[in-house]
C-alpha cells in the first residue's frame, strides 16, 4: 500500500507545469466528461464558473484514501470509537489492547492506505452539490466575515477539507446540524461571534495520545468520538464553520523551536480569514481561545509556557507553482515528509517580526540537490521547518522567526544532513555563527538543568516578585533612586534591565515578602559582565549561615536564601561597588530548580565539525550541581543520558555564558 502512495506522488509530479483547466480535463480520462459537464452547468454564472475553474485547476493534486480497507479492516477502530464515545479523556486501561490492535494491523496509520485520486474520481454531481451549498451558505452571513473572492474560493468553497479524507457529505451534514445556531454568528466582533457559535456546538475533549494512531478520515468518525488531538480538532472546526459560510483555515508551525518534550514536532490551530484581518484561535473552546497572536509572537512569556515559532504556514486548496513537489528533477525521497504536501502558504508575518536569511552555497553537495532546508533542534537532531531552491549558488529564506538557533541542511533518502555552521538569529534580527571546532578557550561550567527552566516550574520565583533595585551614594540610604522593579513574571527565570550609565557606590535589592531566594545579581557595561567578587555584601536578613558573596560570584546557580529580620521591616541586600565601577544594564537571576534525576549519569556533549555530538565526559547526578571541566567556549552544548528504560535522551541546547546556561 505504501508503494501506491509513492506512485501517486510520482504521477502528480508529471502535472508539474501549471496546467490550464482544459488540459486537466483531458488528463482526467474517462472522468473528463464529468468535469466538462460541471463547467457547462455554470457557463451562465461568471462567479460560479470562476469558482469551478479554481477547483478543477488543483484537482490533480488532491486525493482520498481507499474507502474499502478503511471500512472493512478496522474492527479495532470501531471498538476505539465506542470507548471514546463514553468518556472525554482516553483511558489507557480500557484502550491499551485496542491501540495495540490498531498498531499491529496497520503499523503507523499514515503508511497503510491506498489512494483514490480526485482527478479520476470526483463526479459532476458531487462538485456541483458542494459548490452550490458553499455559495448558499454565504447568504445571511454577518458582515464581520466579509472576505474577498479569492479568500472565499480558498477557505469556504473547497469540497475537500484535507487530503486523505473521504469525499463525503460533511457540508450538508454540519449545515443542517448547526443551522439553528447561525444567529450566534451575529456578534459584535469576530471573536465574540465565533465563541458564541462554537460554545453551542458539540465540543471535543483533548487527547494527544491519539496522535498518529487513530485516524479520522470522514465526518462520521468525528461524530462517533468525544476526544481528538489538536490537528484533528482543527479539521472538525473547519467542517463546522465552512458549512456555515465562514472563511476558516488551518494554520500550523512545522516544529516548535524551543520544545523538547511530548510536544515535539509542530502544532496546528484554526484561523478566521476576513478581508481586513485574520483571527487565529485555539482549536479547543475556551474564553481566551482568540489570544494566539499574543502567544505566538515570539515575545510572549507567562508562568505556564512560551513557544518559539520559526515559521507559520496556512493550509490551502490551491497549489503554488513553486511547490517543491512540482520540481521535476527532485526525487520524492529527497523531500522531508513535512513538505510532501501541496497546499500551503507562508503567513509568518501575520504572527511575528521576521527576518530574511541568505546563504552562499558552499562545500560539496550531492549532484541531485536542488533545495536546502532550514532546521531547528529536536532531541539530538534537526527538524526542517522551511525550504528554498538553490539559485545562482544561493538560497534565500524569507520570513524567519527570531530568537532561534537554525541549521542549514539538505535531504537525501529522507535523511537530514546538516551543512555549514549553526547560527543564532537574535531578537533584533542579527546573526551569530558557532565555531563547531571545540578549540575555544576552555573553562569550568556548572549545569543544573537539561531543559529550559520556565517560571511555571519554579515555585521560588514568587520570592522575587515585587522586589526593587535601588542605587545611591549614601550609605544610610537617605537619598536613593529606584532603578527597576522586578516583575512577577520573569522570562527564563531572569530579569534584564537596561539603563543610562550609572556610577553609584551602592546597589540595593529590597523585598517585602517573608523571605528572598536569589540566584545572582549581575551588572554589565557595554555588554561585558563586571566582576563583583570583590564587592562587600551585607543584609539585614537572617541568612541561615549562607555566604552572601554567592549572589554576585559569577555563578548563577550558587543560591542564597534569606529570611526577613522582622515582619515589619523591609528586607534588603546591599552591594558596595569597587571604586570607579559604572554600569548600563543589570540582570537578576531567580533560583531555578533542577530537572535532573538522582542516580543518572549525564554526559555533556558539544556539536562538532562533522555535526556529530562529541562527549566531554559524564557526571552522576546526586542532588548537587553537575560540574564539567575543560569545556570549550562558544559551542552548542547539551546533555545526553540513558533513562530508566534504557533509552538515550538528549536535553535542550544551550551555550554557557556569564556563569549560567543560556538556552536557545
Amino acid at each position: 500500500m505504501k508503494k501506491t502512495i509513492v506512485l501517486f506522488f510520482m504521477v502528480l509530479v508529471a502535472y508539474a507545469c501549471s496546467t490550464p483547466e482544459s488540459r486537466i480535463v483531458e488528463l482526467a480520462g474517462a472522468n473528463g466528461k464529468e468535469l466538462k459537464a460541471t463547467l457547462a452547468l455554470y457557463e451562465g454564472d461568471a462567479v460560479k464558473f470562476r469558482a469551478m475553474n479554481f477547483l478543477i485547476r488543483s484537482l490533480p493534486y488532491h486525493y482520498s484514501i481507499d474507502s474499502l480497507p478503511y471500512f472493512s479492516r478496522w474492527k479495532a477502530y470501531a471498538e476505539m470509537r465506542d470507548i471514546m464515545r463514553s468518556e472525554r479523556r482516553f483511558s489507557w486501561r480500557k484502550g491499551r489492547d485496542v491501540l495495540d490492535s490498531l498498531l499491529s494491523i496497520n503499523g503507523k496509520s499514515q503508511e497503510y492506505k491506498a489512494v483514490q485520486e480526485d482527478l479520476f474520481e470526483v463526479s459532476s454531481e458531487y462538485l456541483k452539490g458542494n459548490t452550490d451549498l458553499a455559495f448558499e451558505s454565504r447568504n445571511g452571513v454577518s458582515k464581520l466575515f466579509t472576505c474577498t473572492e479569492e479568500q472565499f474560493f480558498e477557505y469556504v468553497l473547497p469540497y475537500r477539507v484535507r487530503d486523505r479524507m473521504l469525499k463525503d457529505s460533511w457540508r450538508t451534514f454540519y449545515r443542517k446540524k448547526n443551522d439553528s445556531l447561525r444567529y450566534k454568528l451575529l456578534g459584535e466582533s469576530v471573536p465574540e461571534a465565533i465563541k458564541g457559535f462554537m460554545g453551542k456546538t458539540r465540543r471535543m475533549g483533548f487527547n494527544p495520545v491519539l496522535r498518529g494512531v487513530l485516524d479520522y478520515w470522514d465526518y462520521t468518525s468525528y461524530e462517533m468520538s468525544n476526544a481528538v488531538n489538536c490537528d484533528q480538532a482543527t479539521v472538525y472546526n473547519l467542517m463546522i464553520l465552512r458549512s456555515q459560510g465562514i472563511p476558516c483555515a488551518i494554520d500550523f508551525v512545522p516544529s516548535w523551536a524551543n520544545v523538547n518534550s511530548w510536544l515535539e514536532g509542530g502544532h496546528s490551530w484554526n484561523t478566521i480569514v476576513t478581508k481586513d484581518k485574520s483571527y487565529p484561535f485555539d482549536p479547543f473552546y475556551s474564553e481566551d481561545m482568540f489570544n494566539l497572536k499574543e502567544l505566538y509572537n515570539n515575545k510572549y512569556w507567562n508562568r505556564r509556557f512560551t513557544f518559539k515559532l520559526p515559521k507559520v504556514y496556512r493550509e490551502t486548496y490551491s497549489v503554488r507553482n513553486d511547490n517543491v513537489l512540482k520540481h521535476k528533477k527532485v526525487k520524492l525521497g529527497n523531500i522531508p515528509s513535512a513538505f510532501r504536501k501541496y497546499g500551503y502558504k507562508d503567513v509568518s508575518e501575520e504572527y511575528f517580526e521576521a527576518s530574511t536569511l541568505e546563504f552562499d552555497v558552499q562545500g560539496k553537495l550531492p549532484s541531485d540537490t536542488y533545495y536546502l532546508y532550514l532546521c531547528v533542534y529536536q532531541k539530538g537532531g534537526w527538524r526542517p521547518v522551511t525550504l528554498a531552491e538553490i539559485e545562482d549558488d544561493k538560497v534565500v529564506f524569507p520570513k524567519m522567526g527570531r530568537g532561534i538557533l537554525y541549521q542549514l541542511a539538505y535531504c537525501k533518502s529522507s535523511v537530514i544532513f546538516p551543512v555549514g555552521k549553526p547560527l543564532f538569529l537574535n531578537e533584533q534580527g542579527k546573526i551569530r555563527y558557532f565555531n563547531l571546532s571545540g578549540k575555544g578557550r576552555e573553562r569550568r561550567i556548572q549545569v543544573k538543568r537539561q531543559h529550559l527552566g520556565g517560571p511555571h516550574e519554579d515555585k521560588d520565583l514568587k520570592y522575587l516578585a515585587k522586589t526593587e533595585i535601588q542605587i545611591s551614594n549614601d550609605s544610610l540610604w537617605r537619598d536613593y533612586k529606584v532603578l527597576a522593579h522586578v516583575p512577577d513574571s520573569m522570562l527564563n527565570a531572569r530579569y534584564n534591565q537596561r539603563c543610562e550609565l550609572v556610577k553609584k557606590k551602592y546597589v540595593r535589592l529590597t523585598f517585602r515578602g517573608d523571605s528572598l531566594r536569589l540566584g545572582e545579581l549581575s551588572l554589565y557595561r557595554s555588554g561585558e559582565r563586571i566582576d563583583l567578587k570583590a564587592c562587600k555584601v551585607k543584609s539585614n536578613c537572617q541568612s541561615s549561615n549562607q555566604d552572601l558573596r554567592k549572589v554576585s560570584d559569577g555563578e548563577a546557580y550558587s543560591e542564597v536564601c534569606l529570611g526577613r529580620a522582622t515582619k515589619d521591616s523591609v528586607g534588603y541586600v546591599v552591594w558596595e561597588l569597587p571604586k570607579g565601577v559604572s554600569f548600563d544594564s543589570l540582570r537578576v537571576d531567580a533560583c531555578v530548580k533542577t530537572d535532573l534525576k538522582n542516580g543518572l549519569v549525564y554526559e555533556l556533549v558539544y556539536l562538532g565539525a562533522e555535526h556529530q555530538w562529541i562527549s566531554l565526559g559524564g557526571k552522576k547526578y546526586e542532588g548537587d550541581l553537575l560540574v564539567y571541566e575543560n569545556v570549550p567556549e562558544d559551542e552548542v552544548l547539551t546533555l545526553r543520558w540513558v533513562d530508566e528504560k534504557g533509552r538515550t535522551q538528549y536535553g535542550w541546547i544551550f551555550e554557557y555564558r556569564n556563569g549560567r546556561q543560556e538556552w536557545f
